[in-house]
């Protein structure tokens, strides 16, 4: 896909467009199609003058100035060029930009400064096309007013983000601009801008490092928003992000807890994206952190840098709310149920206040958070410029704001999902900060490959066919338009009417899938990875039938949508019935897309050399369900060929990236490995500013059983409860089974309640996580379980966290089919997988957990880990290695009980 670039002069006397150039920007290429056209007085046409394509990026120049003449020039996308332009544009079979889209050809000034630099023909023809573009983009700005608050140099002005929205203007009133316009200050702008560019020349003569370490050291800690603590750790990692940016290399930091990291990256980025014009995508893979960055960090360091950087956070379409269905609801509030009533009234409320359309802002209850799905933006239900609410759209304006966006903040699902989209979803760019980085192949592992329920097939299947908002109702409003002498209706009604049979053809299919499939899958296994041997076992046979018919029932289904696809739109059908029809065969889409996985995954349609496919069996109180996944065996290639190797500069930073000393395990698994040369990837450790050997105890039982032993679970359960008393709660317990928490909180809960210590334990009562952080935080005598996600992204600093258990080392359960495919295609390679990739990711895992004790430098407490083989095995030095350098005790579980109580003090 590529963008256009339209150049035109106007002429004033007859107020028409004299003379086109429209360029071609690939996204990929450096090939650059030209295409001109002139105005036929005689015929009062425009035709097409001049058809060819360059290699030579520097011959733009002179093909722009050679097209423009003397006169004014107005830059613009396709969609706002002059009306009288559409028919050659078309005829020419040129593709159409979004609505207000404002293009980024940044990267053409990257290529020009590696050819050659612009003529001084080209300078000053560039005055001109400065001067109407500030006319035309900001007509109230006078130009000396413009080039005065100019930060860039005049070659960068040719390249600026161009405001479209307000390019084009009556006849009389450009005329009248125009007519206003002084040439012979000509030679003065020009002189002012090479003054400018002395200036720039003289402020690129200080490296962004030493810039970007001024602004940390003496600006930062002259605000009075927060108590700054100057850090060398930090100012170490900030001075190597700005060198990678510059010198564009990836950076992969190690920042311990208490670093900064987040500063670390944001000065130097907001400097960097000022100072040279590229657009900085900064990614977290939490919201807590990407809330902290919007409303702490990156505040704090815009007023350090002291300089006007846009920065807009994007986040994934589905955040977004439609507002065509959001009427759609609402106008419909009288047939709705009590919960559909109370959920389109709080959807109308707050649509009269959002700015920003946002899923975050509302909270949902358990019973209507299932409803947002009826109101969110999709891409399958989106109907673009025939939406009325095209202009107010919440998604296509943070689009917008991102495509003018110095610094865009999202996280790391919708830098996957770009990826996943050729680039399709965020705006583009060539530096990325991946902060939370430690999650990327396992994040990647996700959105590389798929997974559907049978659960989430037989909803999608009752949403189409609901009487409201479903293909019985949009059939019957067809039907009655049709029969009221609206023939556009007709051809509608007939594709809705086969795809109605072709949806429940393809559920009988799916259905006869699901039969078969639940004699093959039992639940006595929860996860059952399958491989080729069992497409020739006798058992599998009917259920390939059942997915081969399967198959037939969507190539009928996709023949319906591709009918809808083709059909020419009516401009006279309702813009509300237009809206539901695009939602229905959206639907239809996104269903037709879930069957199609679940037929990959059964019949290894992928290729099991490249991917894993399995079935998870989930056990309810009326049977089993089943849920079909498949995720490719490696992601390195995918990651290294769409991200690293065609990305200038990543920094990639978290906490936790090493393993036995060393980058190596996280270079391997995210592809960072293949970067030629190696020396353009810098790797660095800056530690942590807290003095863990002081305020840290470790504290290894020795008396206690293997995790192996049938006692593990009552002596743990013993153990918390002993430990936690002397602590008087503030304990947080770390998990790796979900099951096994459920034994404990069963085995101490009472006994906790007795003695007025407060138990919270993940997923009990439908609290959610956001609310059990806070309510422990806030509670002087509680105790918190958690599992998975609560080894990391907790931040309790102070006195209400002075304790922490970890039950047992987090390694991957070795039986998941992803482990265990990499295993088997490691050992292939003639490597140990224990050694080579579990033993790494759980060490990350653990230092991860461990992180959560010390937050600030004032914090002290206990780690009790009751693994023995942290001690017992050899790979257990691997672990402690990891930890920064706590002081260990080891001993009866009651001694170090003892020991850790002046831990337990506070301050």
């Amino acid at each position: 896909m590529s963008n256009y670039q339209v150049a035109y002069a106007w002429d004033a006397k007859r107020s028409i467009v004299q003379t086109l150039a429209l360029f071609e920007v690939p996204h990929e290429a450096s090939r650059i199609l030209t295409i001109g056209a002139k105005y036929d007085n005689t015929s009062k046409q425009y035709h097409v003058k001049q058809l060819e394509q360059s290699l030579d990026l520097s011959s733009l120049w002179e093909k722009m100035t050679s097209v423009i003449g003397e006169q004014p020039v107005f830059l613009s996308s396709y969609e706002n060029a002059h009306s009288q332009l559409g028919a050659i544009l078309e005829g020419a079979g040129l593709a159409f930009l979004p609505f207000d889209q404002i293009i980024d050809l940044s990267w053409i000034k990257h290529a020009l400064s590696a050819t050659t630099a612009p003529s001084r023909k080209s300078q000053k023809g560039l005055a001109h096309i400065e001067l109407a573009e500030a006319l035309s983009a900001l007509p109230e700005s006078t130009f000396a007013l413009y080039t005065a608050n100019a930060r860039t140099s005049a070659e960068r002005a040719w390249f600026t983000h161009i405001a479209d929205s307000r390019i084009l203007r009556t006849a009389r009133f450009a005329q009248k601009m125009i007519h206003g316009l002084s040439f012979r200050n000509l030679e003065p702008i020009e002189r002012l801008f090479d003054r400018e560019e002395d200036d720039t020349r003289a402020r690129a003569e200080v490296p962004l490092a030493d810039l970007s370490d001024v602004i940390l050291t003496e600006r930062l800690a002259a605000l009075n928003a927060f108590s700054y603590e100057s850090r060398p750790s930090q100012r170490t990692m900030l001075r190597a992000i700005a060198q990678g940016l510059e010198k564009d290399e990836h950076v992969v930091v190690e920042a311990g807890t208490g670093t900064g990291k987040s500063l670390a990256y944001l000065i130097p980025s907001l400097l960097f994206a000022a100072k040279e014009g590229q657009r900085i995508v900064i990614s977290t893979h939490t919201l807590a952190l990407q809330k902290q960055l919007i409303e702490k960090d990156v505040v704090n360091a815009l007023q350090a840098v002291d300089q006007e950087i846009s920065v807009t956070v994007m986040k994934g379409r589905n955040q977004y709310l439609c507002l065509r269905k959001a009427a759609h609801v609402v106008r419909e509030t009288p047939s709705q149920r009590d919960d559909d009533l109370a959920f389109a009234m709080q959807i109308a409320t707050w649509v009269t206040h959002t700015e920003t359309g946002d899923r975050e802002e509302l909270f949902f209850t358990p019973l209507h958070s299932h409803l947002w799905r009826d109101v969110q933006s999709e891409t399958e239900s989106c109907i673009a410029r025939s939406c009325p609410f095209f202009r107010h759209c919440y998604y296509y304006r943070a689009r917008q704001k991102a495509a003018s966006a110095a610094v865009v903040i999202t996280n790391h699902a919708l830098v996957l999902s770009d990826i996943r989209t050729d680039h399709r979803v965020l705006p583009g760019y060539d530096f990325l900060v991946l902060d939370e980085a430690h999650h990327l192949e396992e994040l990647a592992t996700q959105h590389f490959g798929a997974e559907v329920s049978e659960r989430e097939i037989r909803r999608m299947y009752e949403r189409l066919n609901a009487s409201r908002g479903g293909i019985p109702d949009l059939l019957q409003n067809l039907r009655v338009r049709a029969s009221s002498g609206h023939a556009e209706s007709s051809p509608y009604l007939s594709v809705t009417t086969r795809l109605h049979d072709g949806i429940r053809h393809a559920f009988e299919a799916f259905r006869d899938v699901v039969g078969h499939a639940k004699n093959v899958f039992q639940p006595d296994a929860s996860e059952q990875r399958i491989t080729k041997d069992w497409l020739s076992m006798p058992s599998y046979a009917p259920l390939i039938l059942s997915v081969q018919a399967l198959g037939d029932a969507r190539s009928g289904l996709e023949a319906s949508l591709c009918q809808y696809e083709n059909l020419s739109p009516s401009e006279d059908l309702d813009e509300a019935l237009h809206g539901r029809v695009q939602d229905v065969f959206g639907r239809a889409s996104e269903w037709l897309n879930a069957l199609e996985i679940i037929s990959d995954v059964l019949l290894l349609q992928k290729g099991e050399d490249a991917f894993v496919s399995w079935v998870t069996a989930t056990r309810h109180p009326s049977g089993f369900d089943l849920t079909f996944s498949l995720a490719p065996l490696s992601v390195r290639r995918l990651l290294y060929d769409h991200l690293f190797a065609v990305k200038r500069a990543v920094i990639a930073t978290s906490a936790t990236l090493r393993s036995g000393g060393t980058f190596q395990y996280f270079l391997n698994q995210t592809g960072l490995q293949f970067v030629e040369p190696p020396a353009r990837v810098t790797t660095l450790v800056a530690a942590s500013p807290f003095d863990y050997r002081k305020n840290v105890l470790l504290c290894l039982p020795k008396d206690g059983p293997t995790v192996d032993d049938p006692s593990y679970l009552a002596y743990t359960a013993r153990s918390i409860e002993t430990i936690v008393d002397a602590a008087h709660g503030r304990t947080l317990v770390l998990f790796t089974s979900y099951q096994m928490m459920i034994e404990c909180d069963r085995l101490v809960r009472a006994n906790l309640e007795q003695k007025r210590l407060e138990l919270l334990t993940q997923g009990r009562d439908g609290i959610t996580r956001h609310a059990l952080i806070e309510q422990f935080r806030a509670s002087e005598r509680a105790v918190l379980f958690g599992v998975q996600s609560f080894w990391e992204g907790i931040d309790i600093p102070g006195s209400a966290l002075i304790c922490m258990i970890i039950v047992k080392l987090p390694f991957a359960v070795p039986s998941h089919p992803v482990v265990q495919a990499r295993s088997e295609h490691l050992r292939k390679q003639g490597l140990n997988p224990f050694v080579v990739y579990q033993t790494p990711q759980a060490v990350i895992r653990f230092t991860q957990g461990f992180g959560r004790l010390i937050r600030s430098t004032k914090d002290q407490g206990a780690v009790f880990v009751l693994d023995r083989r942290l001690d017992d095995k050899p790979y257990g030095a691997v672990f402690l290695n990891a930890l920064p350098s706590p002081t260990i005790a080891r001993g009866t579980l009651i001694d170090l009980i003892g020991q850790a109580r002046k831990y337990f003090m506070v301050r």
